[in-house]
Parts: C-alpha cells; structure tokens; sequence
C-alpha cells in the first residue's frame, strides 16, 4: 500500500511540475513586461551627449536589478529584462546633479521595448569636484 502511495506522489509531481509555467502579466497595471531598455543621455547645457553615465534600473522596493553606462555617444542599452513592478531608472554622473526617471507602462511601445531620451544637469561650478 505505501509503495502505491509513493508511486501515486511521484507521478502526481512529475505530471502537475511547475517547470513549465508561463509568466502571466499581472492585473494592475503597477507592474509589466520589460523586453528591453534604451536611450540617449544629453548634457543639458550643451545638448550634447554624455558618455560613462550610470544608468542603474531599480524596482519599487528599491532592489537594483540592472546596471550600465553610456557610450561615448551617449547609448544605453539592455535586452532581456523581464517583469518590473513600478521600475524607475536613476541618472547619475560626477559633477552633474543625480536625476530619478519612472518607467511608465505607457512608455511601452507595441513590442514592450522602451526608449527614452533624457538630459542630466551639470552641477555649479562652486560644487563640481576638481579633476584629479
């Protein structure tokens, strides 16, 4: 009897497995599919682009979940993100004042990319760390 009993608790585990769940989008609208992020930082006094920008994706809890940096012409860019509840993605460079931008689920475009083009604030001459 026990045998047919772990037999019945074998089967009934590979048969109902999880492993093949599919994601399902959640009801609110406070969480959504990423595919990819991207975009363009400018300098906003000179309008021109600014390269090694930290560009840090965090959740609503605060977890940080990605991280990357500007290239020389001012790209970022990263596939393959997944589901984000209330992302927001942070800005931050020396000598230029830290900016906190949301992503919006009508940012999506009908792929579920998203691409954004911003400019960051150098800060006052008065607060800018001299260069070493």
């Amino acid at each position: 009897m026990l045998k047919f009993f772990l037999l019945y608790l074998f089967l009934n585990n590979i048969i109902f497995s999880q492993s093949d769940v599919k994601e399902l989008p959640p009801d609110k609208g406070v969480e959504f599919k990423l595919n990819s992020l991207s975009g363009k930082v400018f300098d906003e006094s000179t309008n021109e682009p600014v390269e090694d920008v930290n560009i840090e994706l965090y959740t609503g809890n605060k977890v940080l979940k990605h991280a990357l940096l500007t290239n020389q012409m001012g790209f970022f860019t990263k596939d393959n993100i997944g589901y984000l509840w209330k992302p927001r993605i942070q800005l931050s460079l020396e000598n230029y004042k830290m900016k906190t931008i949301p992503l919006l689920p009508q940012f999506l475009d009908s792929l579920g990319n998203i691409y954004l083009e911003n400019s960051i604030e150098p800060l006052p001459e008065n607060e800018r760390v001299p260069p070493l």
